[in-house]
């Protein structure tokens, strides 16, 4: 059998899309240390460490975030090229290769998951929400608040839970009894 348009349809959406994200990987990353090497001689030669470090954390974030999604694809990609690489050098058939492609290619599915977890799961006020949402009562008192007044974007959580407070106070007062 000829495989040919197979083989170009794996190196353009499997192999083309990992080379380049390892690649950024890397140039991130050594973007990165440079610029943190040269800071930091820059700050030991003027004994200011504090604000660097503050710039440098949103940097050090971003080289994280592209290294755990490396991995991530990685890990959910490469048993789906393996499989298939197989399959291709005929080690595996017809007859043998369906649950093992089967169950890599959901693996690779579930990149979609790492994903989440890379660009949601990590960020703080996404989490403070996620908790504030499994609070008792929580479900309550929005449906309180969206029914008297819609949220505001771009306020703070403090902020919309003392509005939101105070809407169920309004909105109990003026229950009658």
């Amino acid at each position: 059998m000829d495989y040919s348009v197979a083989i170009a349809f794996m190196i353009i959406f499997y192999l083309l899309p990992f080379m380049l994200l390892t690649a950024s990987c890397l140039a991130t990353a050594v973007f990165m240390y440079k610029a943190v090497k040269r800071r930091t001689n820059i700050t030991n030669a003027d004994q200011s460490h504090s604000p660097n470090k503050r710039r440098d954390n949103p940097k050090l974030a971003v080289l994280k975030t592209i290294a755990i999604m490396q991995i991530g694809f990685t890990t959910t990609l490469l048993p789906l090229v393996i499989v298939s690489s197989l399959f291709y050098a005929d080690c595996l058939d017809c007859d043998n290769i369906a649950q093992p492609y089967i169950v890599c290619f959901y693996l690779s599915m579930t990149n979609s998951l790492v994903n989440f977890v890379v660009y949601s799961a990590r960020e703080r006020d996404f989490w403070n929400e996620v908790v504030d949402i499994f609070r008792p009562g929580y479900l309550k008192e929005l449906s309180v608040h969206s029914a008297a007044q819609s949220p505001r974007k771009g306020k703070n959580l403090s902020k919309k839970m003392d509005s939101c407070r105070t809407v169920i106070e309004t909105y109990k007062r003026q229950q009658p009894k």
